[in-house]
This record gives C-alpha cells, structure tokens and sequence, in this order.
C-alpha cells in the first residue's frame, strides 16, 4: 500500500464555500458516548491458546478498516493457520474535559506490530504481505462500511488522473462508491450545509494531520449504482493541545464545473483519519467530539415518487436465499422481479409484498440470480428499481483445508479448518494402506480430534471430511503420520543461561521435552574427549546447575566443555543425547593489592605513583579502572592491561578510592569483577607496604578464612554493603575465621600500621 494514497483522496475534496443553513441534528452516535466491544483471535498449539490480538472496542455505530488473513505459518516447528479478519484500527475512549457529555473517540496511526501479539507477530511477519508489516496505518472510522480490498483500487485509479481538476471531478462522478463505502446518514430530503465538531491533535512529530471527509451520494436508478455529487474535507487538524472547533463545509460538484448536474445528496458518508498527510507518523493521534451536521431548514418538495432502498442485502444457501432490504421512508409495499442473472427485466417472476423480507426457494444450487426490489407508495408512484445479484452456495459441504498430525508415541492428535459453516465432521483412520471403509469411523463436532491407542512408530492413514446434513458431504481428505519410537522422548532447546542476583553470576543449563520422562542424566566433558564417558549426574528437575561445579573446582576457567542431557523413562529406556557446547569463565581475580610506596606530587596538587597489583590463576589480560567512592558515576575511564599491575592515573589527596578489576581471557570471555577500597595519603606524607587481605572461599557458605599478608595486628571490620558496622575482629597475624550473620554481599576492611584494604564478600 502506498502512504499517500489517503491523503490524495482527501485532497481531492478541498472544495470551498458554503449554504445557508439554520438548522441542524447530531450525527448517529456523534457523541461517541456509546463503544461496541469486539472478540480477540488466538490460535490453538498443543492445547495452549496462543493470543494473536486482543480483545478491542469500537464506537457503537461505527465502521473501520478489515483485512482478512489466511495463511499458515510455523510454530516450534508445527504448522499453524491464522484465518481471521484482522482489524486495522486503534481507537480508544478519551474521558475527562471533552466538548460533549463524557467521553471523545482517539484515534491512533499505528503499524500493524502495534497490534498483533509481539510472539506471534515475530513468528508470524515473514509469511504476511509486506504491505501489512511496513506500512503506516491511519485509524479510519466511517459512518458505512468500508472495504479495504476495494479502497485501495479506487484511490490508485483517482492518482492517475490528477492532472486537472476537471479529471478528478470526473473519476469522482463515475466511480461507484458502494464499492468504498456502504450504508451513510440518510438526508431525507435536506440539503447539507456543513459538518462542525471540536478536536485535539498530537502528531508523532511535525508534518502529520488528522482529516475529516464527507462524500455526499445519489442513488442512480438507470446505473443501479451510488454517485458522488459533493464533498467535503479538512485536512488541517494540525497539532491542537486543547479542544478546538472544526468545520468542514459541504459543496456540490455542480457548484464547481457547470457541466455536473444539480443533484441534491440523499446519503452522506462521514470519514475521520489519524493521518492524511505525505508523511503518516506511528504514534500521531487524533481525538473527535461532539458532531452536528447542519442542513437547509426546509426540504425540498418531495418529489412524485417513493423513496428509493436504502438497503438490499441477500442470504444466500443452497436452494434459497433470504433477502431483506429498508426504505428510507414509509411506504406501502413493495413489488419483486427475480430470475437467472441477465434475465431482461419485465419478463422475470414478478411479487407484490408488504414486508421488507422474503425467502426465495427451489433455486438451483451454485447458481446466480438477479432480484429487482421497487418501493409502492399508491397505485400510480412508485420507487425506483434497485438490482442486487448473489449466487446460491454449491451442493456440497466446505472443504477440508491444513489437515495436520501432532504424533505422540501411542497418540496424535488430528486438526483441520475449513472456510463455511458446517455441522459436524466424520474421520475415519487406520494403519497405512488400509482399504477406506474398513477403517475406524468416528464423528464430532469440533476440528481436532485425539486418536489413542495407537502403536508406536507405525505409520497410520487419516480420512475427514465435513457433513452439512444427512445427505451433503464434504470430499475426503487424507493424510499419513508415523508416531514416534517407543523411547524417550529427545530434550529440546538445551541451552546454557545466566541467571544474575546480588550475587555473582550463575550459569545454568536448561532444557524441556514434550513427555515427562523419570528423571533426566547430564554428562559433560573437555573439548576433543568422548563427552559420553564423561561425568555423569542426575536430576529430576529439567535444568542443572553448573555454576556449582565452577565454584568446587571441577571445571577449568577459560575452557570449553560439552554439556550432554538425555531422558530416562521407565525400565531403562533413554532417549538420544543432545550436546551444548561452554566456554567457562575466566579465573577469578585473587588478592589486590594498592600501593603508594612512590607518591610524588604534581603541580595540580594531584598524587601520582599509585598502582595496584593483583593476582590470579592463568587470565591473560585484564581491564582496570578507578572511582571516587562519593562519587560512583564519576569512574575513570581505565584501559586494558597485559600484565598485572597498573599505575593509576592522578588522585586528589586524603580521598578514598575502589579500584574495579575485570579479567579477560578472550574476545568474547570475560570473568567476575573484584574490587578494593583505597585511601590516599595526605599531601607530603606517604603510605608504604599496603598489606593485602585475601578471602576462601568466596562466595562463602556460611564461614570463610581471612587471611593478612603480614604479620602485623590487624583490626577487621565487617560492614553491610550500605555501610553498617556489624562486626569486630582483632588479627595478630596469620588467619581468623570469620563468621558471616546472613546470606548477601558484605564489606571486609582490615586496618593495620601500613594501611587499610577492603574486600567484597558474597555469602550464598
């Protein structure tokens, strides 16, 4: 769909002047006080319903833009149909300071992903026409119905034939705009002046406009068709924070080219867009309130004949068809004509009726025909003719459309659509090849249906097809599934995901699979080795926990293992490996270290010579930068070093400082951030011998081991990560036991004669 196509439309009525008019009436449900809720759609997979949109509502009497879907698209790998109509519209009630009574309608401009459920409209995008997913959609509410299949059509036929004024006055008084939009306000008589209301707009960003149109039609009688005899638009409802008035005026097209026939309107269709402009915006919004359309005090004379139909529908099935239609006045009757479509008028079947329905009956099946419908007002005026055609539906039920086996072991479940109605479906099954007729016939009132019982893998062949009463029937359609191995059932999805808390980080292996086996076995083992032989474990739930094994020891940093699951059902059977492959960590930062043995001044008054050593098992670089801890945002940019060690760059004096540490053992690998708090020296005064603190295990369980690098006293301080002292201890030297209150992070400070060190403590 092209973007401008609306806004071309809409230009093609900027007509100007207007009529006199004294008197007015509300449009139907102008006030927009009453909304009409509609269903959402959702699919059906593996017994969940997966929502496709939501539940939306709409402005009683009002219609929008549609667009029927039919495709199928993969899920998980199994094919599922979306087959709906899907609504192109994003309105919503506006309460609160409105021109009239409560409520105002807001209408959104919005993309089709503004609609459709994120999961499903990812799934979903790459089977759907692009012209749905690129496109920017203005929300369109019109007083008929309007058919998008037809819109578009139209609106690219009025574009080639902009090169004058003349031709587009032309194309508007041919086109038959029943094929746009039906139904409208019926006029009865008067003539309309102009269409007034309040509104506000926000545009996305500059450039959007929301439109009000109005296209004012006559019943042609020779043509049997609707033709546009005047109009009307405002396309400048630019960007309004508050509630302002608008007006769009009514012209006829005889008002602007002479040539055009005085044709007074009897129907008026009222159109209002988000967007009109060249550059429709995701995100603009148009509000509308409070419409009144004004009209001549008088109506014409009423003219020597009834009132046309304002209505002409049919209900066709297989040998009848209902037909009902409305005038737009009071009449005394109606009189009949019908036949074979084409038949000449006057030598058809001819009825004098009184009511506004009548059921025609013996028709041939799948065949068309033509009615004609005329009001009776006396003996001597009539209505004009109207012409509606429909043809009868086959005789034969809907087709079975997407059959689909979902196989199990000893099971599978069978599904299917089809596109009209139908009163029940007969399936019958049996193993590959059986002879139809001889198999097992079963009958039910839904699409899906679970066979059991089944053998493990064997091959099976289906037949379905839909029954419309005890002599019409759908064709068969047929389909063969093999169920699966009598095994377990293969794990799927087998992954390895992080899980982040307080502390650090943990890697878990996951995984599911569509039986519930006993219990589940997990191998893993070194690249380049027979992971099968590898170290086994078990586990009932479906995920294992390998940050465990990272914390004990038994997996290298730096390193890549494969991690195997597979299934295990009753009486020994198993289902097949599925392998992941992971690179584990880098090795933990040790002890750090912060020394000021070379502390010189500059002339900033900054201290230089700082540096901070640490140690660790086999990282091979490391990325280090430096804070201010009244000041967390404020981080030094730091750089990535080769080697361990790392002159900071200059430091105010007497402030406390956290150095941070991440090692980097790879492109892609990098391992847990350590960090220690430092205090700087006063200008001319240096620190020396900065002692190191050192804690194991950690993160701890409970207790851990502090150890000094010295053998200087040493006052331990443990502090909340808030800062909250909740413990002393006193070192003389060597190691204390330190026992921790609670899980969480905690702070460690040791102070001792040559300085203060702080550490991080993760307790689990």
């Amino acid at each position: 769909m092209k973007k401008r196509v609306l806004s071309f439309l809409l230009a093609l009525l900027m007509l100007g002047g207007t009529l006199s008019a004294q008197t007015s009436m509300r449009v139907p449900h102008g006030s927009f006080e009453q909304w009409s809720s509609h269903s959402g759609y959702s699919v059906s997979l593996m017994g969940l319903s997966l929502p496709v949109y939501d539940t939306f509502s709409t402005p009683t009497g009002w219609d929008y833009l549609a667009y029927p879907v039919n495709e199928t698209i993969s899920l998980f790998g199994l094919n599922v149909n979306l087959n709906t109509t899907l609504p192109l519209v994003k309105v919503s009630r506006e309460a609160g300071t409105v021109p009239d009574s409560a409520k105002a309608v807001k209408l959104h401009t919005f993309m089709l992903s503004d609609l459709v459920n994120p999961n499903i409209y990812s799934l979903a995008e790459n089977f759907l026409d692009s012209m749905l997913t690129q496109t920017v959609f203005p929300s369109v509410l019109s007083t008929g119905a309007v058919d998008l299949e037809e819109f578009i059509p139209i609106a690219t036929n009025l574009l080639s034939n902009m090169d004058s004024v003349e031709d587009l006055l032309a194309s508007l008084a041919l086109m038959d705009v029943n094929e746009l939009v039906s139904g409208g306000i019926a006029l009865n008589g008067f003539q309309p002046s102009r269409l007034t209301g309040g509104y506000k707009y926000q545009s996305a960003t500059s450039g959007d406009n929301g439109a009000v149109l109005l296209l004012g039609t006559h019943y042609n009688t020779l043509t049997h068709q609707r033709d546009v005899v005047g109009g009307g638009a405002n396309i400048a409802l630019t960007d309004m924070a508050n509630y302002a008035p608008f007006s769009v005026d009514y012209v006829s097209l005889h008002q602007l080219q002479s040539s055009f026939p005085e044709q007074a309107p009897d129907s008026l269709i009222v159109l209002i867009l988000s967007s009109a402009g060249e550059n429709m915006q995701q995100g603009s919004y148009l509000c509308v309130d409070n419409l009144v359309l004004w009209h001549d005090s008088v109506p014409p004379t009423t003219p020597d004949t009834c009132a046309s139909l304002a209505s002409f529908a049919s209900l066709p099935a297989i040998h009848e068809a209902v037909l009902n239609w409305s005038a737009t006045t009071a009449v005394g009757g109606y009189e009949m004509e019908w036949g074979l479509a084409g038949f000449a008028h006057g030598t058809g079947t001819q009825l004098t009726l009184t009511n506004n329905t009548y059921t025609l009956t013996g028709l041939a099946a799948n065949t068309a025909y033509d009615i004609y419908v005329r009001t009776v007002c006396s003996d001597s005026i009539y209505g004009e003719w109207s012409l509606l055609q429909f043809t009868t539906l086959p005789d034969t039920c809907s087709s079975i459309l997407g059959l689909t086996a979902m196989p199990d072991i000893h099971e599978a479940v069978i599904s299917w659509y089809t596109t009209g109605a139908v009163a029940r479906y007969e399936l019958e099954y049996g193993s590959a090849g059986f002879a139809q007729g001889t198999g097992t016939l079963v009958t039910m009132a839904n699409n899906t249906y679970a066979l059991n019982n089944l053998g493990a893998n064997t091959s099976y062949d289906v037949y379905v097809r839909t029954v419309c009463n005890d002599s019409i029937y759908g064709d068969w359609s047929s389909g063969q599934f093999t169920t699966l191995p009598d095994t377990c059932a293969r794990v799927l999805d087998l992954e390895i995901h992080s899980m982040t808390y307080d502390a650090p980080p943990q890697n878990v292996l996951s995984w599911w699979s569509y039986s519930e086996p006993d219990h589940w076995e997990v191998v893993y083992g070194l690249q380049g080795t027979d992971v099968e032989q590898g170290s086994i474990a078990t586990t009932s739930e479906s995920h294992f926990a390998i940050y465990e094994l990272e914390e004990t020891g038994a997996l290298a940093p730096n390193t890549l293992y494969y991690f195997g699951v597979r299934s295990v059902c009753e009486n020994d059977v198993y289902g097949d490996w599925v392998f992941v492959g992971y690179l584990t960590p880098c090795a933990q930062v040790d002890s750090i270290v912060v020394w000021d043995d070379s502390v010189t001044v500059n002339s900033a008054n900054r201290l230089e010579g700082y540096r901070v050593t640490w140690t660790d098992r086999n990282n091979t670089g490391w990325y280090v930068s430096v804070g201010h801890q009244s000041n967390p945002d404020g981080w030094n940019p730091g750089e990535y070093v080769t080697e361990r060690v790392w002159h900071m760059p200059d430091l105010l004096p007497n402030h406390q400082y956290y150095v941070e540490i991440f090692p980097r053992c790879g492109d892609d690998n990098e391992g847990e951030m350590k960090w220690v708090y430092f205090t700087t020296t006063t200008i001319g005064i240096q620190q020396v011998n900065a002692v190191s603190l050192s804690v194991y295990p950690n993160p701890a369980t409970g207790s851990c081991e502090v150890s000094l690098s010295s053998d200087e006293p040493a006052e331990l301080q443990l502090f909340t990560i808030d800062g909250s002292l909740l413990q002393t201890l006193h070192s003389t030297g060597g190691s204390v036991r330190l026992e921790l209150p609670s899980k969480g992070v905690f702070m460690l400070q040791a102070i001792t004669p040559s300085g203060k060190v702080t550490r991080k403590i993760v307790n689990k």
